[in-house]
């Protein structure tokens, strides 16, 4: 079943129903791609509350892209911290601000 607005694409693995986007992913013999580091990302069934799921696994370039992400939230987060534990007067001088 492909939905063609968003190239989502519904297919079965072992009898579950489980989406993917055809742009960043591919499917091959039963399972679930990422395009650009050829990485599974369909995990196993597993059965929750009498319902079995396929969850779906951060490949290579989505946990790079995450880490990624955390460093640059980290430095901003220090800077922010800079920011208001220094002042800088009118004449470019550095002093610890009152917080």
């Amino acid at each position: 079943m492909k939905n063609n607005e968003n190239n989502i694409i519904s297919i079965k693995i072992q009898g579950l129903d489980y989406s993917y986007n055809t742009d960043t992913h591919y499917e091959k013999d039963g399972h679930i791609y990422c395009k650009t580091c050829n990485e599974q990302i369909d995990g196993e069934p597993v059965e929750l509350i009498n319902t079995k799921f396929i969850f779906t696994k951060a490949c290579k370039c989505d946990q790079e892209r995450k880490r990624l992400d955390r460093g640059k939230r980290k430095t901003e987060q220090n800077s922010g911290h800079q920011e208001k534990m220094f002042c800088r007067e009118k004449s470019g001088k550095l002093h610890i601000c009152k917080l």
